[in-house]
């Protein structure tokens, strides 16, 4: 059972990854001359269409292969890859202050952390109280509200101009500036500059694939013997979780203060191997929920990471 869980989540993950990245590719990086709202609002609407899949098929006891194309469409909107790549590129436009770029970038990490930790920690009590299709149904309130918000109380970063005007329309016009833009990047930087960006988004998405690939193989670790864990555990380790992104924040507060930027990506690599390590030898619950003990700082290299690239580029390449 486990086994084919793992393997239909990560035909799920590759459903909806292939066509996010791209959209993310595109919306993101149009985002420094046209606003990255739409960035949040384009994946927080694909969030909301999944959710109210998930509701009907949990309702009316529909196949599980519906859930593929569903996930082929959520991506369309551009999934979790552009909703983050839009978020902390706004973070970076609206902070003109390089040394308290990495702290914002952290707080935004540490409020998507503490957040999911008590979504977490709350779902297992949802599930056993009103079932999965009403969890649904306010997760996909939520979504509205979300929506709403951004629509309409958020200001873009872009305002109206001469420059939006001139704004490509249609979508292979787009493409074109889109790659135009990043090959300029590249070609206008000089040699050591290109090769950090390049070491630096190659760090970046591997470690943040090990991480939440991780997360994954936790769950189905945790549902599986010895542990045997039920949705309340599996809801107390989410919410374990919560404790990695404030001790990650504050090590990212205080190591800023006295390390170089890379010192700190290392200390977090570091912390994260130690916790993975002892996951693997964990047969308990105690030393389950003590894994994250040496997992404090995993984290930090996902904010300081994004604040590095966003050093190296100028403020119109932030996407």
């Amino acid at each position: 059972v486990q086994e084919k869980a793992s393997v239909f989540i990560m035909q799920l993950d590759l459903t909806r990854a292939i066509p996010s990245l791209i959209v993310a590719f595109v919306v993101v990086a149009n985002g420094d001359r046209q606003g990255h709202k739409r960035s949040l609002v384009l994946p927080s609407m694909g969030a909301l269409i999944s959710s109210i899949s998930f509701t009907a098929i949990s309702y009316f006891s529909l196949s599980l292969s519906v859930l593929f194309a569903f996930a082929f469409i959520s991506g369309l909107f551009g999934s979790i890859a552009t909703f983050l790549g839009g978020g902390f590129a706004y973070i970076a436009e609206e902070c003109h202050d390089e040394k308290q770029k990495t702290t914002r970038i952290a707080v935004v990490d540490l409020i998507f952390g503490v957040v999911s930790g008590l979504a977490g920690l709350s779902s297992g009590y949802f599930l056993r109280g009103i079932g999965f299709a009403w969890t649904f149904v306010i997760a996909s309130l939520l979504h509205v509200i979300n929506i709403i918000y951004i629509v309409f109380f958020l200001e873009d970063t872009v305002g109206v101009s001469q420059f939006q005007h001139e704004a490509p329309v249609s979508w292979k016009d787009l493409l074109r500036e889109t790659f135009s833009g990043v090959y300029m990047l590249f070609q206008t930087a000089p040699y050591k500059k290109r090769i950090l960006i390049i070491v630096l988004l190659f760090t970046f998405m591997t470690y943040l694939f090990t991480v939440l690939g991780g997360t994954s193989l936790f769950t189905l670790y945790e549902l599986d013997e010895p542990l045997c864990w039920n949705e309340v555990y599996i809801g107390y380790g989410a919410a374990a979780s919560t404790s990695v992104s404030l001790t990650s924040f504050l090590g990212v507060y205080l190591f800023s203060k006295c390390l170089k930027d890379i010192y700190i990506v290392f200390i977090g690599m570091f912390s994260y191997i130690g916790g993975m390590i002892m996951a693997a030898f964990a047969k308990t619950t105690l030393l389950m929920f003590l894994v994250r003990v040496p997992s404090l700082f995993c984290f930090m290299p996902i904010p300081v990471l994004r604040s590095m690239l966003s050093k190296v580029v100028l403020p119109g390449e932030q996407g």
